[in-house]
């Protein structure tokens, strides 16, 4: 914080703090200070792993100690526009009856809002978006309900990459691997980093209303049935224990 609050300050002594957190521990910290970083260096900045590996990681840091060798002498912080550093809000918009000119009838839309709730970009023309995960700086995985579909996008709109599933999607993230973790309401699958099916597990119909894959790899879900389950990266169930009543929000 203090950091960020420096290059605010137009601070340059404050770069190479937020270079070095880069490869910090807090994950929190180091989105932090990408982020500032980011916006400091535009379209100069480097490009983010498509993994998580300490190998990608650590070629992505020396990136940007590249940058800041090359170009920091010529930057200059008085000129700089940083109104939009910070920490941003990921939004979807699901409305049947439209939103206004240019978003039609179930046509939704996403969207990222600053610290001061004005929109740093927006994706229309959704079909029910019910769910937005965001990796990179770049990049949002967003999961179209009635499209039964999960996109990956540029935050421009491009579609880079789509998965058609077979039932109402829930969910979608990136794993730290690369992998693509989907939730629908009656299977989770993972796909490998070219979208290529590695696992499938089914799931009764209309059961599955949230699940997630945890680092040590195992799967927490919650039924439409009122259970939690904790199962293995497989599907078979390890434990369960009721949690009472649950409401589906979706049709």
């Amino acid at each position: 914080r203090v950091a960020v609050a420096l290059l605010m300050a137009r601070e340059k002594d404050a770069v190479p703090v937020l270079l070095a957190l880069l490869d910090g521990k807090n994950a929190d910290d180091a989105d932090a200070a990408e982020d500032a970083l980011a916006m400091l260096a535009g379209d100069a900045a480097p490009t983010a792993p498509d993994t998580d590996s300490k190998a990608a990681r650590a070629k992505y840091v020396r990136s940007w100690e590249t940058w800041w060798k090359e170009k920091g002498e010529k930057i200059d912080l008085a000129k700089a526009d940083l109104t939009g550093t910070g920490r941003y809000t990921l939004v979807t918009l699901i409305n049947n009856n439209g939103f206004g000119k240019g978003r039609g009838i179930q046509n939704g839309a996403v969207m990222e809002l600053d610290n001061n709730g004005k929109m740093r970009w927006e994706i229309t023309e959704l079909q029910y978006p019910v769910h937005v995960s965001k990796h990179r700086r770049d990049r949002v995985m967003i999961c179209e309900y009635y499209g039964n579909k999960v996109t990956e996008r540029d935050l421009k709109g491009t579609v880079l990459f789509t998965k058609n599933v077979a039932g109402q999607v829930v969910s979608a993230e990136k794993l730290p691997n690369g992998n693509i973790f989907i939730v629908t309401r009656n299977q989770i699958l993972e796909l490998d980093s070219k979208g290529v099916e590695i696992r499938n597990i089914p799931r009764p119909q209309y059961d599955c209303l949230s699940a997630k894959k945890m680092k040590d790899g195992k799967i927490h879900m919650v039924s439409s049935t009122g259970w939690f389950y904790k199962l293995d990266a497989s599907g078979k169930e390890i434990k369960k224990f009721s949690i009472g009543f649950v409401s589906a929000p979706l049709g």
